[in-house]
C-alpha cells in the first residue's frame, strides 16, 4: 500500500521537474523525510539483527539475554524493552514459551548452545528481510509510476534508499542435515571432493558443493 505522502511529494516534484527543469531542495528533504517514516518498521528490525550478531560473539549471559530482549524488538519493532514485555516473556504459550525458557535457562546458570544462538540471530534476519522486500516492492512502485517525470539523479536517489537485505542466512542444523543426505550418501560439513565435470576442488558447506 503506498503512502499518500510520499506519492504526493513525487508527483509534484514531476510536475515542477516538468514545468521549470529544476527541483525544490526543500521537497526533496520533504520527500526523505516521509520514506525514514515508512521505512521506520524495516530499520529497527534491521538494527535488532545487526545487535543479534553482534551480541551472539560475546559468550556472556549478559549478551545472551541481551540477544532475547533484541529478538523481542524484531517481534515488535516500534516497541521499547519495557517491564510489560519482560512480563510477556515469562508466558508459556508459542514464541514467549521459548523466549521464557531461554531466561529460565540463563537464570539457572546454563548458556544457550551455539544452536540456540545462531536460530535466533537467523530468524531475525529472516524478519528483516521480510520487511525489506515488502519495503523494497513500494520503493519499486513508486519508482515505476513515477521514475520518467524524474531526473535520473534523484532516481538513482531513491533507488540507493532501498533495503540492503541480508546474504548471510544460515539453515538450521537440521535442514543441513536433511539436504546433505542424498541417495543413501551422507555429505559432512567441510567434506572436499572433485567436480566430476570440470575436475576443481569444491568443498560442502552450509548444505552445498560450491568452489573451494
Amino acid at each position: 500500500m503506498h503512502n499518500d505522502n510520499v506519492a504526493m511529494k513525487l508527483q509534484e516534484l514531476g510536475m515542477k521537474q516538468q514545468e521549470s527543469g529544476k527541483i525544490d531542495p526543500k521537497l526533496v528533504r520533504d520527500l526523505n523525510s516521509d520514506i525514514n517514516g515508512f521505512s521506520k518498521n524495516y530499520s529497527a528490525m534491521r538494527g535488532a539483527a545487526d545487535n543479534l550478531q553482534a551480541l551472539g560473539k560475546r559468550n556472556t549471559p549478559a549478551a545472551q539475554l541481551g540477544m532475547i530482549f533484541n529478538y523481542m524488538k524484531s517481534l515488535d519493532p516500534q516497541s521499547v524493552v519495557r517491564e510489560g514485555e519482560q512480563v510477556q516473556v515469562k508466558r508459556t504459550d508459542g514464541i514467549f514459551g521459548t523466549l521464557g525458557n531461554y531466561v529460565s535457562q540463563l537464570s539457572n546458570g546454563k548458556m544457550l548452545n551455539n544452536e540456540q544462538v545462531q536460530d535466533l540471530i537467523n530468524t531475525s534476519k529472516l524478519m528483516a528481510n521480510t520487511e525489506g522486500e515488502k519495503f523494497n516492492q513500494q520503493m519499486d512502485d513508486y519508482l515505476s509510476t513515477y521514475g520518467d517525470s524524474l531526473p535520473s539523479g534523484l532516481t538513482k536517489q531513491l533507488q540507493s534508499r532501498k533495503a540492503k537485505l541480508y546474504e548471510d542466512i544460515q539453515q538450521p542444523a537440521q535442514q543441513q542435515t536433511q539436504q546433505a543426505t542424498s541417495g543413501g550418501q551422507t555429505f559432512r560439513e567441510g567434506m572436499t571432493a572433485k567436480n566430476p565435470k570440470t575436475g576443481q576442488k569444491i568443498i560442502y558447506r552450509n548444505g552445498q558443493w560450491q568452489p573451494m
